[in-house]
């Protein structure tokens, strides 16, 4: 069992008795009506075309995430489910820009909405739960400034800033001066890179960017340097299995990186990445990395210890 959770975005864990409810009562979506239809019709539980179709899927949730009530329900039941899944401590992540764009929410009252969830949420599991503030790439760099300006104001908040998004049409040097601002701000950065494209992103990701660690990252393997530097400079990668197989990021369970990664050498954690698309919770893609990479117990628990190790630290305000 894994304990310890960095990488699942709190605006695509909604569960699907609540997306149905949300979606019968804002009348958003003509077929998508019963959790057996989130389940049967919406659901990724097989590759997709392309990761742009699955990240097209995420307007759904854009479209019922309209208040504050409705923010703190799916913040505290994310709680309430990764405690059932045996997590003690997560990072949760998620982006203003998103969460807003279709409910014009002021983004000072969805984030005290999530705060509020969180809080009702952990205090009912005993989890402990970190945010990060994700900018979304697809969205430009104004915006991109605008959530490292929202970060800095709300510093209290969040324990890292995430790049995320479509990384093939907004690549990593768009973003450099928004994150170099990040960083001196004091923030922590992760970075979604190398899963739709090649080692070469994440090199930018920790060269030009200041990554400590990347959101998915599975094509480092195909760069032996590459993942030198990664064990050498101790950079987390945040694999997403189920993640990567349904986005077709790697063709099969089969060929998928993380058993190779991690004998040689690199930090890898094992994350559900999107439970309101993919339909998994972490204890089920431990049971799927267990029979796809043949992992033992004692090598879990070691993925268990680096993910715990490498949380990013909550700093002194």
């Amino acid at each position: 069992m894994l304990t310890t959770e960095l990488h699942r975005h709190l605006d695509a864990s909604l569960r699907p008795d609540t997306l149905a409810e949300l979606i019968r009562a804002q009348g958003v979506h003509p077929t998508l009506r019963t959790t057996e239809d989130i389940k049967e019709k919406f659901w990724i539980t097989k590759p997709m075309g392309s990761l742009k179709e699955v990240l097209d899927c995420f307007v759904l949730f854009q479209k019922v995430l309209t208040t504050e009530t409705i923010l703190e329900r799916v913040a505290r039941e994310t709680i309430e489910d990764v405690a059932r899944e045996g997590i003690k401590t997560v990072e949760l992540r998620y982006s203003p820009s998103f969460v807003s764009e279709y409910s014009q929410l002021d983004w000072r009252l969805a984030l005290g909405a999530i705060e509020r969830g969180i809080s009702m949420g952990s205090k009912a599991t005993g989890v402990q739960a970190r945010l990060i503030c994700i900018i979304s790439r697809d969205y430009g760099s104004n915006t991109a400034d605008k959530t490292v300006d929202f970060a800095v104001a709300h510093k209290e908040s969040f324990v890292a800033l995430d790049l995320a998004g479509n990384e093939v049409d907004y690549p990593n040097p768009i973003f450099a001066g928004a994150l170099r601002r990040a960083r001196d701000a004091g923030f922590s950065i992760t970075v979604h890179s190398g899963e739709a494209t090649g080692p070469e992103t994440v090199w930018q990701a920790i060269d030009e960017l200041g990554a400590q660690r990347i959101g998915h990252g599975i094509h480092s393997i195909k760069d032996p340097e590459l993942v030198k530097r990664l064990v050498r400079d101790r950079i987390h990668l945040e694999v997403c299995p189920t993640s990567n197989v349904n986005t077709r990021s790697v063709a099969s369970w089969g060929e998928h990186p993380l058993r190779r990664l991690f004998d040689a050498g690199v930090r890898v954690s094992i994350n559900t990445d999107d439970p309101g698309i993919f339909g998994v919770g972490l204890d089920e893609e431990v049971a799927r990395a267990k029979k796809a990479f043949g992992f033992s117990e004692p090598e879990l628990a070691t993925i268990n210890s680096m993910a715990f190790e490498d949380l990013f630290k909550v700093r002194e305000i």
